[in-house]
C-alpha cells in the first residue's frame, strides 16, 4: 500500500513549516529553549501538529526514547496526566539533547478532571527540560483560568496565503513523486479547499486519489 502523502512528507525541521507566520517564534524557542506550555491555534489542517513536532525534533526530541510524546487530549485522563507529569517527564530521555516535548493534540477535548489537574501542573510544576505543546481547532470550549496557562496564543491561519505557500509545496510533492508539471490537473489549485479554509491534509489526500488513479489507467 501506498504510504499516505501527509506522512511521507511530513516536515521533520521548523525550516520545512510553510506559510506560518508563528513558526518564526517557534524558530527562537527552538535556538534558545527554556520550560513552557504553548499553544497552536487554529482550523484543522494548517499544519499545527506538524510545526509541534518539527520544534521537538530541532529539539533532538525524535521519539519517546529521546523525549518526543505525543498524546491526543481526548484520550488522555487525569491519571495519565498524573503519570506523565509526575513520572515520565521528569526522567532524563535515554538519547537526544535532553529536552523533553509534551505535544497535546485537540486540547479542547480534553475532561475536566484532567484539565484540573493540569491547571497547577503546568503553573508551577513544570518537569525540569519539559516544552508542552498544545493544539487545538478551538480554544472557545476551554477555560480562560486554564489557557492562562499556555503562552500566548500562536495562531494558525487556514486563508489564501497559506493556500499559496502550500500549493508551492504541493508542486514540490508532486515532482518529488515523479510526476511532470504536465500531467498536473487542470483543477489542481482547489485541492484542499473547503469553503475559505484550506487544509493541506485534504490537498495531499485528494493529490494521493489521483496519482492512484494515474497507476491504475496506466
Amino acid at each position: 500500500m501506498r504510504q499516505k502523502l501527509s506522512e511521507k512528507y511530513r516536515p521533520t525541521t521548523l525550516d520545512e513549516v510553510f506559510g506560518q507566520p508563528p513558526v518564526t517564534l517557534l524558530k527562537a524557542l527552538a535556538r534558545d529553549p527554556y520550560e513552557c506550555c504553548i499553544m497552536l491555534d487554529g482550523p484543522p489542517g494548517c499544519g499545527k501538529t506538524a510545526a509541534a513536532c518539527a520544534l521537538a525534533h530541532d529539539l533532538g526530541c525524535v521519539d519517546r526514547m529521546s523525549g518526543l510524546y505525543e498524546v491526543t487530549a481526548s484520550s488522555f485522563s487525569a491519571d495519565e496526566a498524573r503519570k506523565m507529569l509526575r513520572e515520565t517527564l521528569r526522567m532524563r530521555p535515554l538519547c537526544g539533547a535532553g529536552w523533553k516535548v509534551l505535544v497535546l493534540e485537540e486540547l479542547e477535548f480534553l475532561s475536566p478532571t484532567t484539565i484540573n489537574f493540569l491547571k497547577p501542573a503546568f503553573d508551577k510544576n513544570l518537569p525540569p527540560h519539559t516544552i508542552v505543546v498544545a493544539t487545538s481547532n478551538d480554544t472557545s470550549r476551554l477555560g480562560e483560568t486554564f489557557l492562562e496557562r499556555f503562552k500566548p496564543f500562536r495562531t494558525f491561519h487556514a486563508g489564501k496565503s497559506f493556500a499559496v505557500a502550500a500549493q508551492q509545496r504541493l508542486l514540490a510533492i508532486w515532482l518529488s513523486e515523479g510526476q511532470s508539471p504536465e500531467r498536473l490537473p487542470s483543477g489542481w489549485q482547489t485541492w484542499g479547499w473547503c469553503g475559505e479554509r484550506f487544509s493541506m491534509r485534504i490537498a495531499l489526500g485528494m493529490m494521493q486519489d489521483h496519482l492512484t488513479v494515474m497507476e491504475a489507467i496506466g
